[in-house]
């Protein structure tokens, strides 16, 4: 008879090994909760930090913003009516979240300087010029102030047909600051205003060869117009728009819509810019006034005068636009309107 016998393990022989494995699986999830937690902190700290400079970047852009819109009346308004010949020059008054705290810096000097502003949007270039006069002998005012009051009273000379005193006083300045590339550049916009394309054309192209910039390429562009190199004008006033600042996207906006209107008679692609330019600036009185010019091109009279009496609103005393009422009132048979356009044109030329 053979006896088998079994051998018995005590209880805690099974269990040891199962006590490990569940110790184990604890801890493993203990590690993976703890990892978990850290994720989530760590995550919500990133998306709080991440809020935080959300927060800190809209009020920055709201800033920036309430700061446009304080010193429009400063810079933007004056800026507009220079868009067929910007420089890159601009008021230190940019630095200060008002022109309330220009003046407070530069006292007597800055509220000269914004008048002068006011004056020359507003046509009045006698008084203008006065003003940058009274500016220049002054010592107290910030260089880009003093290159931009250059601009002003060079252009009121032009304007009031006193071009060689103008080109006296950009020398004057010339001499002032010989290594200045603004200055060079007023000089040969200038000229440009003057219809001598050809000795601005040499001063642009050793510029842009020296220090490329889309003011230059835009001041170019102006000389390839007025040489009748159309091609070369529309390329670089596209590359303006696609590469240059607000002010100089305008610019080139609003000169294609005249080269397409005046001078290749191409009405479709001049109201494509022209409603470009609209949309970049529907309140711009150098807008409105190109607007009215183009329908009156294409005898829309209606709409002509709609721009056009919106701008003169805005600049009352502007010469050029006093000039497109009076044809317009003429073409319409208004002719009484006409004669009081041009009685106050004389009053303001015989100033």
């Amino acid at each position: 008879m053979i006896f088998k016998f079994r051998v018995v393990q005590p209880e805690t022989a099974h269990r040891k090994p199962q006590m490990v494995l569940l110790i184990g699986r604890m801890t493993l999830t203990a590690i993976v909760l703890l990892a978990v937690l850290i994720i989530t902190a760590a995550t919500g700290y990133v998306h709080i930090q991440f809020k935080q400079k959300d927060r800190q970047l809209q009020l920055t852009y709201r800033q920036l913003q309430s700061r446009e819109k304080l010193l429009s009346e400063v810079l933007n308004r004056h800026h507009d009516l220079l868009l067929q010949l910007p420089t890159e020059i601009e008021s230190p008054s940019i630095m200060y979240a008002s022109a309330e705290d220009y003046i407070r810096q530069y006292g007597q000097a800055a509220q000269l300087h914004i008048e002068a502003a006011d004056l020359f949007i507003r046509g009045n270039w006698e008084s203008c010029l006065h003003a940058c006069r009274q500016l220049l002998a002054k010592d107290n005012i910030a260089a880009p102030t003093r290159l931009d009051v250059y601009a002003k009273a060079a252009r009121c000379l032009h304007y009031l047909g006193r071009s060689n005193e103008a080109f006296d006083l950009l020398e004057e300045a010339i001499n002032e600051s010989p290594d200045d590339q603004h200055l060079r550049q007023m000089k040969a916009d200038m000229l440009i205003m003057a219809g001598r394309f050809e000795a601005a054309y040499p001063i642009l192209e050793e510029l842009l060869e020296k220090s490329p910039s889309t003011g230059l390429v835009f001041s170019m562009s102006n000389v390839q117009r007025g040489m009748k190199q159309f091609t070369r004008a529309i390329d670089g006033y596209r590359y303006v728009i696609a590469n240059g600042k607000a002010t100089q996207l305008r610019a080139a906006a609003n000169n294609l819509a005249l080269l397409y209107a005046k001078d290749l008679a191409d009405m479709n692609r001049a109201n494509t810019y022209l409603t470009m330019l609209l949309a970049l600036a529907p309140d711009s009185p150098n807008a409105l006034a190109t607007a009215g010019h183009i329908m009156l091109l294409q005898d829309r009279f209606t709409e002509a005068e709609n721009f056009l009496t919106r701008a003169e609103k805005l600049v009352p005393d502007n010469i050029e636009l006093l000039h497109d009422l009076i044809t317009l009132h003429e073409r319409t048979g208004r002719m009484n309107m006409a004669d009081d356009y041009r009685a106050r044109l004389k009053a303001m030329l015989q100033q």
